[in-house]
């Protein structure tokens, strides 16, 4: 009974067929595992590398600004992992490109914690900047169903009734708008 040989093109080894995932792969099995490891070191390392970036700066904001700060590392981390690559407001995929995006600026009060962020591609979040939340979705186009996903998060990440955290939208906005025309001199 005579075994088909192969040679793996990355080991140079020859090995018998059944030591590959099939006829027409190049790498045996034991190469294949051990590039989609590197793939994968190489993926986690670029992602917690983009959600320790994001967390050191959410922290020196919020020290910037004297909010409340109980953000840690692994909050950002569940945030990214959670989006899947997509923007929490334009609901598009972008990867490992996102930003972590406050809901409640930081520089107007909102608190660095994991109720108050999310992932935010960056033309939505430099459209957003420190814009109240419910101001941005009506000058903005939005799909209703990611801003109920958002407050439904917001919701169970604070363990209040979604209708508080619609109230803390409105008082969000409406402090906004206050400090907006303040600005310019119109009471």
């Amino acid at each position: 009974m005579s075994t088909e040989l192969k040679t793996c093109s990355r080991c140079q080894q020859t090995k018998p067929i059944e030591e590959y995932y099939g006829a027409k792969r190049s790498y045996c099995i034991e190469c294949e595992r051990e590039t989609a490891r590197e793939r994968m070191r190489k993926y986690n390392a670029t992602f917690r590398g983009r959600a320790m970036t994001a967390w050191r700066d959410a922290k020196k904001a919020a020290a910037k600004y004297g909010v409340f700060d109980d953000l840690t590392l692994d909050d950002v981390l569940y945030t990214f992992r959670i989006a899947e690559g997509c923007c929490n407001y334009c609901g598009e995929y972008f990867g490992d490109k996102l930003q972590l995006e406050h809901i409640f600026s930081l520089s107007t009060g909102g608190h660095n914690t994991l109720a108050n962020i999310t992932t935010a591609c960056a033309a939505c979040n430099l459209k957003k900047r420190d814009e109240a939340i419910m101001t941005h979705i009506q000058t903005n186009p939005f799909d209703i169903e990611l801003i109920n996903a958002l407050i439904d998060r917001i919701a169970y990440r604070m363990d209040v009734n979604r209708w508080v955290v619609a109230e803390l939208l409105e008082l969000q906005q409406r402090d906004c708008r206050e400090r907006k025309y303040k600005g310019k001199g119109v009471s």
